[in-house]
């Protein structure tokens, strides 16, 4: 890719663009009174471009004397601010601007007389959002706010992608992949005729819940080779949502929004793991400090029963199941990705706009195109695949996904138990897991509505699989949001028996 060049306006402004003619998005930054770009703003530009999400952005600084500005009568600078945008950003599609102090209010007037404006120029305002209190302190906080894990930069990149995650193309895009859904329908049910023995050459993946405790030592650097899920979809523009999805809820997190109710474990910024969380390369940042750990080996819940000798054996299995853990920050990261240590669940809540983290992910299907996603990209670069298998351990995970997008391509298989349901079922399905990752099996010989049975199950449960989430003809254990009494009057801790 082409550098970026910058350009020297005057004393007190400057651009880095490309010397191309490709229509970019821009992020402008203004100073306040007294202040100056290099002062005022620092490397925070230089910085926040180095995240994944901003490769393709230019950026620049809008300056003025700011010592001496008649506050009485500003018409003059609000138009020389009004003619420098549309000299050196008239071919930029999207302009995103990040203002302290006086700055904001140079802005809101520029805002106020092009709206106001009764000509039609091709240069002028088509939406106009604000975020104020973006970053609370005064003129010095801000100063001091530019290293690379600021949250001024992650603020700034957490507003910035999430608008970009969310434009019209993006939405024309989710269209034409419904499209082609439907169209694959009759290709997939052809498909699953296929003779049994080409059936079994395929990748089964499985998809399993992440857990509250986790390992926190033996870290390593972040390394770009190790695989993980941004880069193994087959949408680019998923992998950026990814991104910018996992920013926001680090963001969050990070401006003490999340609130563990369903735990009761009060505001997750307090919480030591996340006061270290850095902005990584996870995040498509830029910083790449020592605490970084594959995703199986940094859980260390009740389903994660296998050794870090026995992981590594799997994973170095060229055709193995494809392993993938569902996380609230995380989204759906790959067993081996590399990920910092946290703690946050998929049901906190966000205090100012009162939705779950899982909310996030739901949004327009999202950890649905992120699964289907990655299935293309496996079908692409693998094999085809064979068989999901659904092992999440609560509706709240299993939820998050719309398996009626999945089911006609793919067959599914969700975990049941004959005696225990959602987290009273996290040892039982540890045990199953473990087991597939020591018999290292290619493909994992099961059948919908059978119970199989474990000697090592705890309550000498037995595991089956069902078609459809509630669709067994067995008898089992469901989970619920009360004790019930089962039908053999046993009681099943959030859980029921019955089809």
């Amino acid at each position: 890719m082409i550098d970026r060049i910058r350009k020297n306006i005057g004393e007190h402004s400057y651009i880095v663009t490309f010397n191309d003619e490709k229509e970019r998005n821009f992020i402008l930054f203004i100073h306040g009174i007294l202040g100056n770009y290099k002062e005022s703003w620092d490397k925070t530009p230089s910085t926040l471009m180095m995240g994944r999400g901003f490769v393709e952005f230019e950026y620049g600084s809008f300056g003025y004397e700011s010592g001496i500005i008649d506050l009485s009568n500003t018409d003059l600078l609000i138009d020389g601010f009004i003619l420098w945008c549309k000299t050196h950003l008239k071919n930029n599609t999207n302009i995103y601007i990040v203002t302290h102090s006086l700055g904001g209010l140079i802005l809101r007037r520029a805002c106020a007389k092009l709206y106001n404006s009764k000509k039609h120029e091709e240069w002028t305002l088509t939406n106009v959002d604000t975020y104020e209190g973006a970053v609370k302190g005064n003129h010095s906080s801000v100063k001091n706010d530019v290293d690379e894990n600021s949250t001024l930069i992650t603020r700034i990149a957490s507003l910035i992608n999430t608008d970009v995650s969310r434009t019209y193309s993006f939405q024309v895009d989710k269209i034409n992949t419904v499209l082609v859904t439907n169209k694959r329908r009759g290709e997939s049910i052809i498909a699953r005729d296929m003779e049994s023995k080409n059936k079994k050459d395929g990748i089964d993946v499985i998809l399993i819940s992440c857990s509250a405790h986790k390992k926190n030592g033996e870290n390593k650097y972040y390394d770009k080779n190790v695989p993980n899920i941004v880069n193994c979809v087959s949408d680019p523009k998923i992998g950026k949502l990814i991104h910018a999805t996992r920013l926001n809820i680090f963001s969050m997190i990070k401006e003490g929004r999340i609130d563990g109710i369903e735990f009761k474990e009060g505001n997750r910024a307090a919480r030591p793991a996340n006061e270290k969380l850095s902005y990584g390369p996870d995040f498509g940042g830029a910083i790449n400090e020592k605490q970084f750990m594959p995703a199986h080996l940094r859980y260390e819940g009740r389903s994660y029963r296998a050794s870090e000798k026995e992981w590594q054996e799997f994973i170095e299995i060229p055709y193995r199941p494809r392993i993938l853990i569902m996380s609230g920050l995380y989204g759906l990261p790959m067993d081996e990705e590399l990920i910092q240590n946290y703690d946050c669940h998929m049901t906190d809540v966000d205090e100012n706009s009162g939705f779950n983290i899982q909310s996030y992910w739901m949004d327009r299907q999202l950890m649905t195109s992120i699964l289907i996603s990655h299935l293309e990209w496996i079908e692409s670069n693998v094999k085809p695949i064979n068989k999901i298998i659904d092992l999440l351990s609560e509706l709240s995970y299993q939820e998050t996904i719309k398996w009626t997008m999945i089911y006609h391509r793919w067959p599914v298989f969700h975990r049941v138990f004959e005696k225990s349901a959602g987290r009273d079922s996290l040892e039982n399905i540890g045990v199953w897991l473990k087991d597939v990752i020591c018999k290292k099996e290619q493909n994992i010989p099961i059948e919908h509505d059978v119970f199989y049975e474990n000697a090592n199950f705890f309550k000498s449960d037995r595991i089956a699989f069902e078609k459809r989430i509630g669709d067994s003809s067995l008898i089992v254990a469901r989970e619920t949001n009360q004790k019930l009494i089962g039908e053999n009057n046993d009681l099943l801790s959030e859980g029921i028996k019955g089809t």
